[in-house]
C-alpha cells in the first residue's frame, strides 16, 4: 500500500494526531485506487507506479504477496 500526503500541512496537523491522505494498492508496477487522479470518471483506477499527479509519497507499506497473475487481477478490476 502506498500512502500520498495530500497536502503540506500535514506536517503541522501530523502533531494533532490528523492528516489527510490518499492511498493506493501496488500491483506490477501499478497503483489501483479510489478516486485520486485527473480523470474524468469515478471509480477503481489504474495508473503506472508513482504516478500520482501532485502527491507526494510519504509510506509504503507492505501488504504480503499474491498469487494471481497480472491477466487475473485486471480481469478482477474490471
Amino acid at each position: 500500500m502506498n500512502i500520498y500526503d495530500v497536502t503540506k500541512f500535514n506536517n503541522v496537523t501530523e502533531l494533532l494526531g490528523i492528516g489527510f491522505y490518499h492511498t493506493s494498492v501496488e500491483l506490477y508496477k501499478h497503483e489501483f485506487s479510489y478516486g485520486g487522479h485527473d480523470f474524468d470518471c469515478s471509480g477503481i483506477v489504474c495508473v503506472e507506479a508513482g504516478n500520482n499527479v501532485g502527491l507526494t509519497l510519504k509510506e509504503r507499506l507492505p501488504m504480503g504477496i499474491t498469487y494471481y497473475s497480472e491477466d487475473e487481477i485486471d480481469e478482477t478490476i474490471r
